[in-house]
């Protein structure tokens, strides 16, 4: 995870970013690299895959902590990963990483990663609405 956030870093921004959890799906190498790397046993893949797809969708709900995902150290690396998008979310890192105790207790961060979620959602809702408004007048 620190890598991913260092890698991310040093990208030009802003940039578009999505997270996504890993999810073995039957038959793919992926399975074989997670056994030979002792990511996960055989078993605790094919006790992933048993269960309800909406089972697994909470599992890897990362952002819902307090509300199905526990990892607390995810969501910390998770909200800095996202941050690394914008150029003012580079102070936030920097002040984030000099404090240990927001890897066991995130929730600060997580708001501030739905709050720039927020913004990227409204940025992307008003340029569909110029398009919109722009096309409705050229007939």
């Amino acid at each position: 995870m620190k890598e991913t956030l260092e890698l991310c870093r040093k990208l030009t921004k802003p940039f578009r970013l999505q997270l996504h959890g890993l999810s073995f799906l039957p038959g793919t190498p992926i399975e074989d690299i997670a056994v030979e790397r002792g990511v996960k046993t055989w078993e605790e893949i094919h006790a992933e895959q048993a269960r309800p797809l909406r089972e697994q969708y909470h599992s890897m709900a990362w952002w819902r902590q307090g509300h199905g995902a526990q990892d607390t150290e995810k969501v910390y690396w998770y909200s800095l990963i996202y941050l690394t998008q914008f150029k003012s979310g580079e102070r936030i890192i920097k002040r984030a990483l000099k404090k240990e105790s927001l890897k066991k207790n995130p929730r600060s961060l997580l708001r501030l990663h739905k709050l720039y979620n927020y913004r990227v959602q409204f940025e992307m809702g008003m340029r569909k609405l110029k398009f919109i408004v722009k096309n409705l007048f050229k007939r």
